[in-house]
């Protein structure tokens, strides 16, 4: 019986099979209810992510590029749409659009970009109609939103490095901006 060695079919096997090994990205989805929609792409290595949707009609758009990114989007009630957009290294994103109660919180919109490194974003909305967009950019930044309310509004941006922000809104129609940078040495 004769061997045969096929250089080019084996160079090519471990050519398509070295992404694989270099990423390691984990990603978790979980659905309920009906009509949900969740994109997640991953490129880079050891990024995680978790979606959890109970509702119905919700989106969830990840997209993680970079080092060891995390993010968790938790959604209940319907139509909540929430889109996190990472990228650089060891950035953290959570997001939770329900209250846990089995009440409606519906038509909730969050959004979050982050760049740079070791940068913390938590959002939490709870009722309905509110949204909180928050963009975080170098590194060492943190911003947790917190709303409870009904239309609500909240925005933060946060350059430069090493900020933090702490944005806590109850009672409806209320609407805040934060702005931080760190100044030019």
């Amino acid at each position: 019986m004769k061997k045969y060695m096929l250089p080019g079919a084996s160079a090519l096997a471990l050519i398509a099979a070295v992404p694989a090994l270099v990423q390691d990205n984990t990603s978790n989805v979980a659905q309920g209810g009906s009509a949900n929609a969740a994109t997640v792409i991953q490129s880079g290595s050891d990024g995680g992510s978790t979606v959890t949707q109970t509702g119905q009609n919700a989106v969830a758009d990840l997209n993680q590029a970079g080092i060891s990114n995390g993010s968790t989007i938790s959604q209940g009630g319907n139509r909540n749409r929430a889109e996190v957009r990472q990228s650089g290294s060891d950035n953290e994103s959570t997001v939770t659009q329900d209250n846990g109660t089995g009440s409606s919180d519906d038509n909730n919109n969050a959004k979050v970009t982050q760049s740079g490194s070791d940068n913390i974003s938590t959002v939490s909305q709870t009722n309905d109609f509110s949204t909180a967009t928050v963009v975080q950019a170098a590194a060492g930044n943190q911003s947790d939103v917190s709303q409870s309310g009904d239309l609500d509004v909240a925005s933060v941006t946060q350059d430069g490095s090493d900020n933090d922000s702490d944005l806590l809104q109850s009672g409806n129609l209320n609407t805040a901006t934060v702005t931080q940078a760190t100044p030019p040495t």
